[in-house]
């Protein structure tokens, strides 16, 4: 067989057997699954993060001047999980708002989801501090978000901790 054709061979394989692995994990209990693996085991195979392409930004050009992040969920693990909450603490160079995520969504084994929409409403007090740091000479828009992610899975509760940092973040304020 060409080389290609052997590519193309091991891929199907793996497919085969990912499928295999999945309908296993389903059918086993899970507390022999528990015996096997533990949940911590199961956090270094999680990972949440702002989207790439677009992470969000803060406008005041509503009504309401807000703060909106785009998250992503990622399980590079076997197991299906469900991400049940996340906990936000988001920094511009200091605390500056709390907020959590308190929708449910099911994660797919080796996939993600990336339409975790956080959207945080800012007072006046808040929007002022952002004025006063965008008129200074070398500030850059930098966001830091320290979160707190619970999953669930036939594995049964595991948490992640991120620190999540983001340069040049969109910061758009009337002056």
């Amino acid at each position: 067989m060409p080389p290609s054709d052997w590519d193309e061979y091991i891929h199907v394989l793996e497919q085969v057997a990912r499928s295999l692995l999945a309908k296993l994990i389903a059918a086993v209990p899970g507390w022999l699954l528990r015996w096997i693996m533990k949940p911590q085991n199961l956090s270094s195979k999680l990972k949440l993060d702002l989207r790439g392409n677009a992470p969000g930004g803060v406008s005041d050009s509503g009504a309401v001047p807000q703060l909106e992040l785009w998250l992503r969920a990622t399980n590079h693990s076997a197991f299906p999980v469900a991400l049940d909450r996340v906990a936000l603490e988001v920094w511009f160079g200091q605390p500056f708002a709390r907020t959590a995520v308190l929708e449910r969504k099911d994660i797919p084994p080796h996939s993600d989801v990336e339409d975790l929409r956080v959207a945080i409403f800012l007072s006046e007090t808040q929007v002022a501090y952002l004025r006063r740091e965008v008129k200074t000479p070398l500030w850059k828009p930098e966001i830091t978000l320290q979160a707190i992610a619970y999953f669930t899975s036939k594995l049964g509760w595991t948490t992640l901790g991120a620190t999540i940092r983001r340069q040049d973040f969109p910061v758009s304020l009337k002056t």
